[in-house]
Formats: structure tokens, sequence, C-alpha cells
């Protein structure tokens, strides 16, 4: 009698605590997209998807000569250990130097005709061109205006995606810009603005990164 009451009680102060942890802890009633659903189109996805293919990275190597040096090699114990010889011995400096640089560029015609900023290039002995879908391309340059900051490249391919080109003139102050590129090699980056002015030029904003004044 006495160990049915208590398998009774046990079971009961089973069930009130299931009670109070269930209103402690409801059911969440949620609801999950199915994999089909279609996305909601309020933002630029369609702009930027239709876009991607059109936008190219664009890297660049100058070498440049370094003079020759004709110092004495210090005449420091240490240093004559690691470099060898001795203090009377002339060493050269070298010869060459590398700089790499970064940008972005837009396909312009079909048969390979890409337009990208004249600094990306400017003083370049090689131009590489990598495509959306991650072709590589050896890019020749064949125009360029320094004072726009605008250069013309060619690459040797057929049947790419091109951008429509606008009038300009339609454009107005607090139109929307979307602006995709590759500016660091990080992969292709969107961002947004207003346009806040137009026809704007000779303000003499000097551009750091550039060394150039518009």
């Amino acid at each position: 009698m006495l160990l049915a009451a208590a398998l009774a009680l046990g079971i009961g102060g089973a069930c009130i605590a299931a009670d109070q942890l269930g209103s402690q802890h409801p059911t969440l009633d949620l609801k999950v997209a199915t994999s089909d659903a279609a996305p909601s189109r309020l933002g630029f996805a369609p702009v930027v998807k239709k876009v991607l293919p059109e936008v190219v990275s664009v890297s660049s190597t100058m070498v440049s000569k370094a003079p020759a040096g004709n110092e004495q090699m210090p005449d420091d114990p240490l240093f004559q250990q690691f470099f060898g010889g001795n203090g009377n011995r002339q060493f050269q400096a070298p010869r060459e130097q590398r700089e790499k640089a970064l940008g972005s560029g837009v396909i312009m015609t079909p048969d390979g005709y890409l337009l990208t900023n004249n600094h990306v290039v400017d003083g370049a002995t090689d131009v590489r061109v990598t495509l959306s879908d991650k072709r590589e391309f050896k890019a020749k340059v064949v125009g360029t205006d320094p004072k726009s900051d605008i250069a013309v490249l060619k690459i040797d391919a057929t049947n790419l995606p091109n951008i429509t080109i606008a009038n300009s003139a339609n454009v107005q102050v607090g139109d929307y810009a979307l602006a995709i590129g590759n500016p660091f090699g990080v992969g292709q980056t969107v961002t947004m603005g207003i346009v806040s002015a137009t026809g704007r030029s000779h303000l003499g904003i000097c551009l750091l990164y550039t060394s150039r004044c518009v």
C-alpha cells in the first residue's frame, strides 16, 4: 500500500514537472521556406546578376630598373661575414624592382575590348585580365587617357558578355548608382550610393592613391 502510494506520488510529480517545463518552453511554430521558394526581389540582385559576367579583374606588373650601386661594402665584420668579401669590395644594388597593381574593368565588346582605370596599368610591363568564369588572359594596352584615368585593353577572346552603354545625359542627381568590381583581388564586390552631382570637373581635388587631380 505504501509502495503504491509512493509510486503514484512519483508519477504525479513527474507529470507536474512536465507540465511546468512545457509552459516555460512552448513548442515553436516556425515557418520555413521551401527550397524552391522565390526570394524577395525588392533589392538589386537581378541587376547585379545580369552585370557581373561583364565585370573583370585586372592585375598588372611593372618592372622598373633600379640604379646600380657602387657603394663600398660597410666595414663591419658582421656585415662582411654575412655577405662575404672584404671592406674594399664593391657591391651592386638590385637592378630590378617589381610593382603590382589590382583593379577592375568592364567588357565593352564581344571580341575582347575592355575599359579600366589608367592608374592600374600605367607603366605596366604585364597586364592580366580574369573573367567572372575564372578564365585568365594576357591583355594589351591599346589606349590611355591619364586625365580621365581611363585605359582601353584588348584580350584575345570572342563571344564575351558586354555591357550596354547608356546615355549619361539622362543621369540625374539622386539616382541610385551601383559600383561593381574587384578592387583588392578578394572577389567581386557590390556597393551602392546615389549620384550626388553631375558635370563637375577641374575642382582641384587630388586623389592620393593615384596622385591625380580632377
